[in-house]
């Protein structure tokens, strides 16, 4: 949380009714190590840590979008078997789209698989993103070069990876309405 004032209510949701308990109460939220650092490091941290929590939220809701994207294709693939106007050809659709999706998840999250072998791996745009969170944690001055570069090449990597995003919410989305013009049973989307 970035240093500032902000306020607080709090209610209880409780056999369908909603009861304010306490609040609004405004508080203060001040920078960890705040007498150690100078000013204008403290300047330059929180600017850097307005980016970088822009950066987390920008990749979080892409990432959470492919994640909904993915499980939709599920639905999307039982669709296209239980309508007798499907195209079969809407199935390597299907198949092209969790290719791509997969390709996504490797530019977002880094290759799991070989992480997991504990075989050296790139971190993916938000593990370099969550590493530079992590560093912030205990900072009393002003971001490294390191952390700024890194931040930097993270959002350059989404801003390349952002169109093959938008490509692959498009086409799915196309193919959910030629699957409902067909008369496909209702499907989440």
């Amino acid at each position: 949380v970035l240093p500032g004032t902000y306020s607080v209510t709090i209610h209880k949701m409780q056999n369908g009714a909603l009861t304010k308990l306490a609040g609004p109460t405004k508080f203060e939220v001040k920078m960890l190590h705040d007498a150690q650092i100078v000013k204008a490091d403290k300047e330059a941290l929180t600017k850097f840590i307005a980016e970088v929590d822009n950066a987390r939220r920008i990749m979080r809701a892409s990432g959470s979008n492919v994640g909904e994207l993915k499980k939709q294709l599920d639905y999307m693939q039982e669709a296209v078997m239980q309508t007798p106007k499907a195209d079969p050809k809407w199935l390597v659709d299907i198949d092209q789209l969790r290719l791509d999706i997969a390709e996504i998840e490797l530019a977002m999250s880094g290759d799991r698989t070989r992480s997991k072998r504990e075989m050296e791996s790139y971190p993916g745009l938000v593990g370099r993103v969550e590493t530079i969170v992590y560093n912030l944690y205990n900072h009393s001055e002003a971001p490294t070069t390191f952390e700024r570069e890194s931040l930097t090449a993270a959002m350059d990597e989404y801003k390349a990876i952002r169109p093959k995003i938008k490509a692959v919410e498009d086409m799915a989305d196309a193919l959910a309405k030629k699957l409902t013009d067909a008369g496909a049973p209702y499907f989440p989307r």
